[in-house]
């Protein structure tokens, strides 16, 4: 006798057609600072569009949209934040979240704009949204360098809070591009010498980012290229954050090699990105940002986290732990004999 088929509930398909929605109404949020303007204050639509200068008629599907996803609350034709948007959302407070990796919404522009073109990326096997950073302009360096700063920042900040550095006496940022990261673990550890590493073409961007946040005296500015070359000089401390992500299997081995030889006896390296788990099918977010890697440089990687460890271990790195920040960086640290 023949089986009766069973015809399967499409949840997953309606779920993932869905979410996005949700996604870029919150985006949309975050790049207009929402939810800056309604936290003194309940507002109506048309007192949140004179704050942001915008129609009323726009803003006002924006603020009902945002209240459909638990974001904002509504009473008498007032809108104010939900008690989560009000503690996470916020630019200014100490909780504030929007320049965690996964949220930003600078990162997110440029990350989500790119996803919609993987189609096209992989049928024709041409990265779409590919950028050559050394053949980029000094302006338009500058410009991506200046909007991520932020980023970097809170990656030095929750590095410096996470890890205890104070027996060390340099430190070295290779990669560190706005000087961020750098800038933030100054902040906490005065007493560090320390340095950004970057390639010829990023290395003026970063000095002169440096110098706009009157840093010179606490973080210098060094021009390297780790991938053909170990450091001119030596540290107790080493962060490659966002670097090994996006160079080929073959030159992220020879950077991290390159690293030992940069980095003193009993001293530390920190390497700060996305890791996949051994497995590849997760972190789900990991492996979707593997994927959408893809439009900006193809050879560029799609690592497990069993590939660093063994990089790591070929240069001859002990002790090696994967951890991960609040701000949503994946952290895989080891010492150096």
């Amino acid at each position: 006798m023949k089986k009766k088929s069973i015809t399967p509930n499409p949840e997953i398909i309606n779920k993932l057609a869905k979410s996005v929605y949700p996604s870029f109404t919150f985006l949309t949020s975050m790049q207009l600072n929402v939810f800056s303007v309604l936290e003194d204050s309940a507002k109506t639509p048309q007192e949140v569009a004179e704050v942001l200068n915008v129609k009323e008629k726009h803003i006002k599907r924006l603020l009902y949209a945002l209240v459909s996803i638990g974001l904002l609350k509504i009473e008498k034709n007032q809108f104010t934040n939900s008690i989560e948007a009000s503690c996470y959302l916020v630019p200014g407070k100490p909780t504030y979240m929007g320049n965690n990796t996964w949220i930003n919404p600078i990162l997110n522009y440029y990350i989500w704009g790119s996803a919609v073109k993987t189609a096209e990326t992989i049928h024709t096997g041409t990265p779409q949204e590919k950028f050559d950073y050394s053949a980029a302009s000094e302006e338009q360096l500058g410009e991506i360098f200046q909007s991520t700063r932020p980023i970097a920042y809170k990656a030095g900040e929750e590095l410096a809070i996470k890890y205890d550095l104070s027996q060390y006496q340099s430190f070295v940022d290779v990669g560190g591009a706005s000087g961020g990261l750098a800038i933030a673990v100054s902040d906490m550890y005065p007493h560090l010498r320390i340095t950004v590493a970057d390639l010829p073409s990023v290395s003026p961007i970063a000095k002169h980012l440096i110098e706009t946040e009157g840093a010179t005296d606490r973080v210098h500015v060094m021009t390297a290229n780790i991938v053909k070359n170990p450091l001119p000089e030596s540290y107790d401390i080493a962060v490659l954050r966002a670097l090994i992500q996006v160079l080929s299997s073959e030159h992220a081995r020879l950077a991290i090699i390159n690293m030992a030889n940069s980095i003193n006896s009993k001293g530390r390296i920190f390497i700060l990105g996305h890791f996949m788990d051994n497995s590849k099918t997760s972190p789900l977010e990991e492996v979707i940002w593997f994927l959408n890697n893809l439009n900006w440089d193809g050879e560029a990687g799609f690592y497990t986290e069993d590939n660093h460890i063994n990089w790591l271990k070929e240069a001859g790195f002990v002790d090696i732990k994967r951890e991960m920040l609040p701000n949503g960086d994946g952290v895989i640290h080891a010492i150096k004999p």
